[in-house]
């Protein structure tokens, strides 16, 4: 991650849903950080993923990146993502 990616997202004007895993403190952190910096999204919604790391690797794992995308997509909530407060 450099200057070309904080550039990117912080000048981005749609919604930006991010999705970590909780044994992935690094993406934790950048999760953080991003939330209290100045971005122009119209909105920024975190999940956590529970017991998952970084490359969101297993099968319980896969179907929670996937779910990621219809919470994202569609609003979808039935799945465990953690919601970040």
């Amino acid at each position: 991650m450099g200057d070309p990616f904080y550039q990117g997202i912080s000048a981005f004007t749609g919604d930006i849903y991010l999705v970590y895993g909780d044994e992935d403190p690094m993406a934790g952190w950048l999760a953080r950080i991003l939330r209290t910096g100045e971005l122009a999204a119209r909105s920024f919604l975190i999940r956590e993923a529970p017991e998952c790391g970084h490359r969101f690797e297993g099968e319980a794992n896969s179907q929670l990146l996937t779910q990621a995308f219809h919470w994202a997509f569609e609003g979808d909530n039935s799945q465990l993502l953690k919601a970040e407060s």
